[in-house]
């Protein structure tokens, strides 16, 4: 538990996750293993973790300390990463809405305050739509909820293809102070500098982002790309075909492919 405690500390929370794991195994009732795992899911965006501690919280009692008290901002912060009772409706109807832009747009301009319909909407449609557009919605969750995570990275994002570079790296620094174990944020990085055609440098951040995370796709997929964009094609071809039976990461790698074809532009 102390190397838990020293993780959380130091906002390492890969880390303590991994070692609040095996806390529970062996005392699956420790009271501030559980607080402490709901610190460690939520900067780690691990949601599937996050609800499933939260849900076996339920009941119990706690006493108040300052595990507690940040478990307790953290929970009622949660609710921004699952859709709203009307958003849900939404995608009850159209349950694929890459086909429904315009209705989710509708939806978006309607809730400017819901961090998860923004943000979503953003994902899917961050090509399509006018970066300054988003990069205002973005903003306007920021601005009332400057560490809500999932808005940063798509503020990157939206930094990046706007060529805003000092802006996104700045925005990458904001995620590292909230989790200093956060692939994206490096991954992050490492795209920032393959788009200003830093290539050496980019595939540096990005081997720092795989041994951080070897399992996060996003990571592997930017070194891949660094790869490709210096021209290592037996590197970045061995990396792809290392990953082709990982599902978690073809998502990621499909669009390094798409990049290798033309069919995207990087930038």
């Amino acid at each position: 538990m102390r190397r838990a405690d020293n993780a959380i500390a130091e906002k390492k929370y890969l880390t303590a996750e991994k070692e609040l794991r095996k806390v529970l195994v062996d005392a699956p009732e420790m009271k501030n293993a559980k607080l402490e795992m709901v610190i460690a899911a939520y900067y780690n965006l691990d949601i599937p973790t996050l609800a499933a501690t939260i849900k076996g919280m339920k009941d119990v009692s706690f006493e108040k300390n300052s595990n507690f008290n940040t478990a307790q901002d953290l929970i009622a912060e949660a609710d921004n990463f699952f859709p709203s009772d009307s958003l849900y409706m939404l995608l009850k109807k159209y349950p694929n809405p890459e086909n429904y832009q315009d209705q989710f747009r509708s939806y978006v301009v309607l809730h400017p305050d819901e961090p998860y319909a923004v943000t979503m909407y953003v994902n899917i449609f961050s090509e399509k739509e006018s970066p300054a557009w988003s990069d205002s919605m973005i903003h306007k969750i920021l601005d009332k909820n400057p560490a809500y995570m999932k808005g940063i990275m798509d503020a990157i994002l939206i930094a990046r293809m706007q060529h805003h570079y000092d802006s996104a790296l700045n925005y990458c620094r904001d995620l590292l102070a909230l989790n200093a174990e956060c692939s994206f944020a490096v991954a992050a990085q490492s795209r920032v500098y393959l788009a200003k055609g830093d290539f050496p440098e980019g595939i540096e951040l990005a081997k720092k982002a795989c041994a951080i995370d070897s399992t996060d796709g996003f990571s592997q997929a930017s070194l891949a790309l660094g790869y490709h964009l210096n021209h290592q094609t037996e590197e970045r071809d061995r990396l792809i075909a290392s990953k082709s039976s990982d599902s978690t990461m073809s998502y990621y790698m499909d669009y390094v492919k798409e990049v290798m074809s033309g069919k995207e532009k990087f930038n």
